[in-house]
């Protein structure tokens, strides 16, 4: 069963990543803004729905939030990009249970999964805020293993959130400073 979960999962991927790649061949960053701003409220919609789902589906989507920051405004990124990631660790956070993860973890001779954990366990809150910071690694992972923890949910969920505002106001500035400077 898992690896015909992790065979659809890669081809949901590079489906997407084949369509992408066809679309930027064909479509000007003035088209692409033509389109957004026509059905704005759809392409919200789904955005949301797929960042709010990323955390249960692991979909890396950081490549999604730089043309989302890159075609809207910045606060409407902002808002949006983050309310998505609050839902996503939400939903993390309130079903990790079911993931049977905690018998994956107690049984894992991985030497990075048992690092972070003790990282986790040590320092818990500012390790959250720290790593979903960062933009290298799925914040879901700290928020699954913290969820595995004493830490409370609500802890959790701020610190996560913390970490990924810091990130999405670095990643629109980022971006902003890369379309001032090439485009």
């Amino acid at each position: 069963m898992l690896r015909q979960g992790l065979a659809l999962w890669l081809l949901i991927i590079l489906t997407a990543l084949a369509l992408w790649v066809l679309a930027f061949n064909r479509l000007t960053i003035e088209q692409l803004t033509a389109w957004v701003d026509q059905f704005k409220w759809l392409v919200l919609l789904i955005y949301l729905i797929i960042l709010s789902l990323r955390g249960l589906l692991l979909i890396p989507t950081t490549p999604m939030i730089v043309m989302i920051i890159a075609l809207l405004p910045s606060w409407q990124a902002y808002i949006v990009t983050l309310l998505g990631s609050t839902i996503s660790i939400s939903l993390v956070v309130f079903a990790v249970k079911d993931f049977g993860f905690a018998g994956f973890i107690a049984k894992s001779r991985s030497l990075p999964i048992r690092y972070v954990h003790f990282w986790m366990m040590r320092f818990g809150i500012p390790v959250i805020t720290a790593w979903a910071f960062f933009p290298f690694v799925f914040t879901e992972l700290i928020v699954y293993l913290a969820a595995l923890s004493r830490l409370s949910k609500t802890s959790i969920i701020i610190a996560a959130v913390i970490g990924e505002a810091g990130l999405i106001w670095l990643l629109i500035w980022l971006v902003r400073l890369g379309m001032q400077t090439w485009l």
